[in-house]
């Protein structure tokens, strides 16, 4: 069996990749590196990107999930008169509402 030959051109797209990997903080995903690499006057597809990434063990960072943060003080916009007793003797004493949904715009 024959030692497969070494194509300059693979040599030259696994270095730009690493290099643009290294240099985006290992940030930047297929989509970002086929893009990248198009303009470094490389002709190539998504596909390929994929292959080669996988091959060189180069996988992009994912954002960190945005944390909320906790508890605080409550908003004091109006007394809390039901104090989550949420049956009242008499109709109509206490109304409440809701505004987690809301249309914007026309």
């Amino acid at each position: 069996m024959k030692p497969k030959s070494i194509n300059a051109e693979k040599v030259r797209l696994e270095a730009a990749m690493k290099h643009i990997h290294n240099d985006m903080d290992a940030t930047y995903g297929k989509r970002r590196m086929l893009s990248e690499l198009l303009d470094m006057g490389f002709k190539l597809g998504i596909d390929k990107v994929r292959r080669f990434m996988k091959r060189l063990k180069l996988i992009a960072k994912r954002p960190k999930q945005h944390k909320y943060p906790v508890g605080g003080k409550a908003s004091v916009i109006a007394p809390n008169t039901l104090n989550r007793q949420f049956n009242p003797e008499l109709l109509n004493t206490h109304w409440s509402g809701d505004i987690t949904y809301g249309v914007l715009g026309v």
